[in-house]
This record gives C-alpha cells, structure tokens and sequence, in this order.
C-alpha cells in the first residue's frame, strides 16, 4: 500500500496525491494504515485538492469523510488540483508555491532553505539544518538546527512530533534544547512559537 497516497504542502495548504492506476478499495487500505500512524500536526490543515487519480462522485464522498472524521482535516475541495489557477475569463495567475517538501530524513551536513515553508517527512538528525523564512513542519524528531521566520517574522512556528533540537531560532530569538532532551522520551508532538519576547513550546 506504500506510495497509493501521499500528502504534500503547497501555499494555499495540503493537497492529496493518488497514485493514478490504484483502485478505489486498495485507496481505502492505503488511507487506513496511513491514519494508524497520522499526527495532529496535520489536523485542521486545509485540503484543497487533489493530484493523480480522478474519483468519480461517490468516492469522494467517502474520501471526504474519512479526511474529516479520521485526519480532523478540512476539506475545501476534492476537484483535481491545478498550479495555474484562473483568476477571472481573461487572465490566468500562477500560485506561487513556496513550501519546500522534503520526504527523507536529513542527516548531519544537509541544509535546507526555503523561501516559504519547509515539511520533512522524517528526522532532522543532529548537525542537519533547516532555514525557512515561514514555519518549519517535521513529521519525525527533530534533533538538528532549525530556523525559522529568518526574515524577522517572530509569528512564524516550528513543530514536531518531537521537538529536542540543537537550537531553534525563530525571527531573532534563539533557544536550544536541555542537554540530552529527547533521548528517551516518547514521540509527542509540539510547537514552538514565541510570546511575550521569548521562544515557548507547547504540545499539540
């Protein structure tokens, strides 16, 4: 079932690929084993589209319910997902799309910068880097550095289903984790976000 479905970013929010020749009920399975595993970081993300395979009304229909009722997604759409949008009968304007997709983990002396956000499917290992100028999404551990808002924006936020990183930065602050944080506690998704001048971190 590995690769029939798959959840990318883009600008807008999330948008959900389907391998073109798999059948409706082996999307169904897929969707299964992928909600065994599924974090809250993607809860009440925003799905507006899809790419891949075309499903006809009922399908839909049972797509949605399972996004809404198992993944706490919100479903704006399920029409197939375009990168050039129209905008009225006259023009066609392109989304910009700048949420960088990272789908392995990184280890030490990889570097990933990005002008929008960044998602990584899998850890960000010690000595990994991780520089985005909106927020910084990590469905795994996060153990290497990660800065996020570089541009200044102290609004922007770094999760993870674990969060003990060697530093964090968001806008101008900086913080690190305790010495040996995260080498034995059990995956629990957090946030990092700043108030009142300094760098917080809660569970999600």
């Amino acid at each position: 079932m590995k690769n029939i479905i798959n959840f990318k970013g883009v600008s807008e929010g999330l948008i959900l690929q389907i391998k073109e020749t798999a059948d409706f009920d082996s999307i169904l399975k897929s969707l299964e084993e992928k909600s065994k595993q599924h974090s809250s970081l993607i809860e009440n993300a925003n799905l507006v589209g899809i790419i891949g395979k075309k499903l006809n009304y009922s399908e839909k229909a049972s797509l949605e319910k399972i996004l809404i009722e198992i993944f706490k997604i919100n479903v704006l759409t399920l029409e197939n997902f375009s990168y050039n949008r129209v905008v009225d009968s006259n023009k066609i304007e392109s989304i910009k799309n700048d949420t960088t997709f990272v789908e392995h983990t990184l280890r030490s002396g990889n570097e990933i910068n990005s002008n929008g956000d960044i998602i990584v499917l899998g850890d960000v290992n010690p000595g990994a880097v991780l520089k985005a100028k909106g927020n910084i999404i990590v469905f795994g551990k996060l153990r290497g550095v990660a800065y996020a808002g570089i541009n200044g924006d102290e609004k922007a936020f770094i999760a993870a289903n674990l969060l003990a990183p060697s530093q964090i930065r968001i806008g101008n602050l900086i913080s690190r984790a305790p010495d040996n944080d995260g080498i034995s506690r059990e995956l629990s998704p957090e946030k990092a976000y700043v108030n009142d001048n300094r760098i917080e971190i809660k569970k999600i």
